[in-house]
């Protein structure tokens, strides 16, 4: 008879098991929670009874099949760490102004106008813009849950809060699990949080002045940008949540930790928070579709399961394109120098150090999609600002530091120089941190979005925000819509919305 080996990982007698959700179940949720966006839009635009009905059985196919596809993902996360993780995202997103008890940058105006409009006015309701009823027409799936629960209690500002770092901490939490113990997510954690370009360098060579000033916005010192995390969770934490979301995604599909249909399902449904978060996950998407065929691992439910949730995402993607025409989308390199000094300083040094370290042929091709996108995306220009460059960039930028942690976990070639890399770089969201320290909380939003957007950004036009009603498909035009009156001539804010403490 054959002696059996001792099992030495059976708990011992009394041993507690520690308290731990699975991270098929986050994910879970945090497709649940795109997908109520995408029905809370329809009676956001007066849609009926039955056209919501519809759409929010869409949502239960598809939150039921991404449960279903993570039936078999047995990884789960300690209650401990997960509590942490939401800790950290409220923090975080609390020093960027929401909340209200600190300082909020300039975007905030608007920001904070939308979610008031939002909330105080019954939907569907319409601006007057040029003699014309016009609709708010913007990624708004950030305000929707939000401000349809302020409805109700009122604290719109403090909802935001709340889900925003419920879907931030949830996202973090899914993030560790990519990594095996706890120093690799330790190191990962403060690389992909600090993760920013050399900005204090090239500010020091171009414009000296930005690093002077600690409550200075450092990444505009070329006029182009590749925005650091901070700076994303501070200013535009919706583009950041949709591209980090999508990013998460494919690490994980990357890690054979879920399949190609539940890296794809949710991908459709981002748009409503940032649909140029979802373009720059599309080059990542075409790497799985293409690995997947090439392996013979191409299920009829990685494409039938996708195809439930883009219906469910065809209002939200119908909603964002209307009347779009009218902000201009232009292919330009408008500034050489710019471009060429954005690259060298925040992307060139990260693309040639993991060139020359260790690497598979599909570690090779991931680096190449990074690449095009870095070096694409500056090109491409949506109305007068870089935006595009600015939100398409997440998904690759958040792979890009990934993959510098695990270069850092494994002290493998060229750690030591990236180390000093991500030093430099850590200026930029230092200078984001000092300036929510050092000046006074933003005052209270007072106007509409209307008036808001004319105090800071009039000159970029308002079409970017909203479109005429005659503009949206007849299936998403409303038959009646609420005006939003004018503000006549009350200020938005009481005091100047930036003063130092």
């Amino acid at each position: 008879m054959t002696a059996q080996p001792i099992r030495t990982d059976l708990p011992s007698p009394g041993a507690t098991r520690t308290p731990a959700i699975r991270r098929a179940h986050l994910l879970t949720a945090l497709t649940g929670l795109v997908s109520l966006d995408a029905v809370l839009l329809l009676p956001f635009l007066g849609a009926g009874a039955i056209a919501t009905g519809v759409a929010a059985l869409l949502a239960c196919a598809v939150i039921a099949a991404m449960h279903r596809a993570g039936r078999a993902d047995n990884a789960e996360i300690p209650v401990g760490r997960l509590l942490s993780c939401l800790a950290l995202a409220a923090m975080l997103l609390m020093l960027g102004g929401e909340g209200g008890l600190l300082y909020a940058n300039p975007d905030w105006q608007v920001r904070n106008a939308v979610l008031g409009d939002m909330t105080a006015y019954a939907w569907p309701f319409a601006y007057r813009v040029a003699g014309a009823d016009a609709l708010l027409r913007a990624p708004i799936g950030m305000y929707l849950v939000p401000a349809l629960l302020a409805k109700a209690t009122g604290g719109a500002g403090i909802w935001l809060l709340v889900q925003n770092s419920l879907a931030a901490g949830l996202s973090l939490a899914i993030g560790s699990t990519l990594f095996k113990d706890r120093r690799a997510r330790r190191i990962a954690a403060a690389v992909v949080i600090g993760f920013s370009g050399m900005d204090a360098l090239g500010a020091a060579l171009i414009q000296p002045a930005l690093l002077a000033s600690l409550d200075a916005h450092l990444e505009a010192w070329a006029g182009l940008q590749f925005s650091s995390t901070i700076t994303l969770l501070f200013w535009v934490p919706q583009h950041g949540l949709s591209g980090w979301t999508g990013a998460l995604l494919y690490l994980l599909w990357r890690r054979r930790a879920i399949s190609l249909s539940a890296f794809l399902m949710p991908l459709p449904l981002l748009a409503l928070w940032s649909p140029f978060g979802l373009a720059g996950i599309l080059p990542f998407a075409g790497i799985a579709a293409i690995a997947s065929i090439a392996a013979r691992r191409l299920r009829a439910t990685d494409i039938l399961l996708p195809g439930v949730s883009t219906l469910l995402a065809i209002p939200s993607l119908a909603y964002m394109t209307a009347g779009s025409a009218s902000v201009g989308v232009v292919v330009t390199l408008a500034d050489p120098r710019a471009y060429g000094s954005v690259e060298s300083f925040e992307v060139l040094p990260f693309l040639l150090l993991l060139a020359g370290s260790r690497r598979s042929r599909a570690e090779r091709i991931e680096l190449a999609v990074i690449a095009a996108v870095l070096f694409i995306a500056p090109v491409i220009w949506v109305g007068r600002n870089c935006d595009f460059m600015m939100r398409a960039s997440i998904p690759a930028l958040t792979v890009l530091a990934v993959r510098v942690a695990e270069v850092l976990i494994g002290r493998r070639k060229g750690a030591a120089a990236l180390i000093a890399i991500l030093a430099i770089g850590a200026v930029t969201p230092l200078h984001e941190i000092a300036r929510a320290l050092l000046d006074r909380p933003a005052p209270a939003v007072r106007c509409t979005l209307i008036k808001a957007f004319d105090q800071t950004y009039a000159e970029q036009g308002i079409s970017q925000y909203v479109a005429p009603v005659a503009a949206f498909p007849p299936a998403l035009r409303p038959r009646g819509v609420h005006p939003v009156p004018t503000d006549g001539g009350r200020a938005c804010w009481d005091r100047p919305w930036m003063s130092p403490r």
